[in-house]
């Protein structure tokens, strides 16, 4: 066993480290059983640095070892008796799309490393599922579980020719389908050959009534007001992969309310279908010490109002399309993305995002925070919205570099807008901001980095 060791000290508010040179440490190698193995005492080098290395006796349990030093440092490792395999196991592609409450078949391969097919031995399988639910759902319903289910297991043999075939059918719930939850399905297969010798192999797909979705890929935080702007969408299969194909988008205002609310006066929203149970007044109310307070699922509970542009993409074989968003007004806005797969099913996705005017920008939300652009470089500027809807309310803004406040800003009423920030060679590694403001005895804050 190999190692090496880097002794240092520092951190506190300055969070400075540096290496330590010439000093002796104790390095440990501890069993599973807790129990000393061997010592070493070592000198760090001008570095810091010190290696050497243990014999690992035989006769110990094995499992989970670990290395410890004087200097308080350790890791683990495991400790194993190896067996040099002599086959392996692969699973195919599905020779058809697999659908949802339809038949599946899979296939796989056992071969010798040589090339000769294993053809006698036992295959044992299990598929297992777990629901992936969207990141909106999280805002509207309960925290539901996500623990992996065993759906199907069986066993099968191995032909002249080294292949086994799996069968099942990919059961899932209907109606939880079409809220927008997809199924991640886990097929493993262990194969034993007559020797006795156990290898596995693993294939992961998911899938849902769609199969495929898009994603919008907008490179800007926020608009600026009558300014045309490019967005991306990516077309992919529910694994990632990249697919070609057409699609339709529509850009509609959304309606505010008349006065921004408070965090912890936010509407909630109602309860999915079958999860209604026994409601009191309160239920429907937000903790004033943790109301949980985010901008996009406000803009998400906000309905349409009026439809301002329609249009067509095509997607290239890379599934990305740009499509091209008018100057727009100051205000909120959404954007909605539709697409069918091969078998006449319809995806759809939206992305809210809000247009910052010159002088004003009329948004009904309590506060917020976020950069135009994700990464600025040296010698531009990064420009950062900084916004509360509440009526002459202060606010405070903090700038973070290296985790240490570098400088505060407070904020007046009715000075909410973009704040420029020139990017210089100091600013190389980004930075961080933050927003904090109190309102009705609720604290609200939000923080952005670029």
């Amino acid at each position: 066993l190999f190692w090496k060791a880097v002794a240092y000290r520092g951190g506190g508010e300055d969070i400075r480290f540096e290496t330590v040179e010439n000093a002796s440490i104790l390095v440990s190698l501890i069993d599973a059983n807790h129990e000393e193995v061997a010592t070493a005492t070592v000198t760090t080098n001008d570095f810091g640095s010190a290696s050497g290395s243990f014999d690992i006796p035989a006769g110990r349990l094995l499992g989970r070892w670990y290395l410890r030093t004087s200097y308080g440092g350790q890791s683990w490792l495991r400790v194993e008796e190896y067996k040099r395999p002599t086959f392996e196991v692969e699973v195919a592609d599905p020779e058809a799309p697999l659908r949802l409450n339809k038949r599946a078949a899979l296939s796989g391969d056992v071969r010798y490393y040589f090339g000769l097919p294993v053809v006698s031995g036992s295959v044992k399988w299990r598929v297992t599922r777990e629901p992936v639910y969207p990141r909106w759902w999280y805002w509207w319903y309960p925290s539901p579980s996500t623990q992996p289910q065993v759906v199907s297991a069986g066993e099968t043999s191995l032909d002249d020719e080294g292949r086994f075939h799996v069968d099942f059918t990919p059961r899932a719930d209907e109606r939880l389908a079409e809220q927008g939850v997809t199924y991640r399905y886990r097929l493993g297969v262990d194969v034993t050959d007559e020797g006795g010798e156990t290898r596995s192999a693993e294939r992961v797909f998911r899938l849902g009534f769609v199969s495929v979705e898009a994603r919008i890929v907008a490179d800007l935080g926020f608009l600026t007001s009558q300014t045309a702007a490019t967005v991306r969408v990516l077309r992919t299969d529910l694994d990632g992969v990249p697919r070609a194909g057409s699609g339709e988008w529509r850009l509609v205002r959304l309606e505010q309310p008349g006065e921004a609310l408070t965090p912890a006066d936010q509407p909630r929203p109602e309860p999915p279908e079958g999860h209604e149970g026994y409601r009191t007044i309160g239920d429907s109310l937000r903790s004033r010490w943790d109301p949980d307070y985010d901008p996009e699922e406000v803009l998400a509970s906000w309905s349409e109002d009026r439809e301002l542009a329609v249009g067509e993409v095509s997607h290239g074989e890379d599934g990305s399309a740009e499509l091209e968003l008018p100057g727009l007004a100051a205000g909120a806005y959404r954007l909605i993305y539709t697409t069918e797969d091969d078998f006449g099913a319809e995806f759809e996705t939206s992305s809210n995002f809000v247009v910052v005017g010159s002088r004003r920008t009329p948004l009904a939300l309590p506060a917020m925070l976020g950069f135009e652009s994700p990464s600025v470089p040296v010698g531009e500027t990064a420009r950062l919205f900084v916004f509360t809807g509440l009526k002459a309310q202060d606010m405070v803004l903090e700038i973070y570099r290296d985790g240490r406040r570098v400088e505060r800003r407070d904020i007046g009423a009715g000075r909410s807008g973009v704040i420029d920030f020139p990017i210089t060679t100091s600013d190389r590694g980004g930075f961080g901001v933050a927003l904090t403001l109190v309102r009705d005895h609720q604290l609200i804050r939000r923080t952005a980095q670029v």
